[in-house]
């Protein structure tokens, strides 16, 4: 694999569309290092990785990515990403909401010998809280005039 977009398109078909996670040993490296969303590195190895991912998905098992724009630079790649999906198991201590992701997400990727060896992701506030991985706003208050 030489091209940037082909890596994007394996992750988000293949890996993430139609859940074929022996992909991964193609794409991922095996000390692959992934930054969520919250910062800090969220899962460190491929294998970690895979799990992690797939237990997450559980909780939306229609989540759906759809590459929008690909860009690279050196040994970066980076992606937008359109994301549909329905928050219907637990996860995170949150309860299943029935709520809908239909939004933009962003990632850079680290290539590295052929494969992806770090990778981080960038969401929406709103995707963060239907996602349980930030605080629904507080209800607006009412001043009286």
């Amino acid at each position: 694999m030489t091209e940037p977009a082909e890596y994007v398109r394996l992750y988000a078909e293949e890996f993430i569309n139609k859940r074929n996670g022996a992909v991964a040993d193609q794409i991922f490296g095996a000390d692959f290092l992934y930054h969520g969303p919250n910062g800090g590195v969220a899962r460190a190895g491929r294998d970690i990785y895979v799990k992690g991912s797939y237990s997450f998905l559980a909780a939306f098992p229609d989540w759906h990515a759809e590459v929008r724009a690909v860009a690279a630079s050196g040994d970066l790649v980076t992606d937008r990403v359109h994301i549909t999906a329905t928050h219907t198991a637990s996860i995170n201590d949150v309860p299943p909401t029935g709520e809908t992701i239909d939004d933009d997400c962003a990632h850079i990727w680290r290539i590295e010998d052929g494969v992806i060896v770090e990778g981080w992701l960038f969401c929406t506030a709103n995707m963060l809280r239907v996602m349980g991985l930030a605080s629904r706003p507080a209800p607006a208050v009412s001043t009286g005039g």
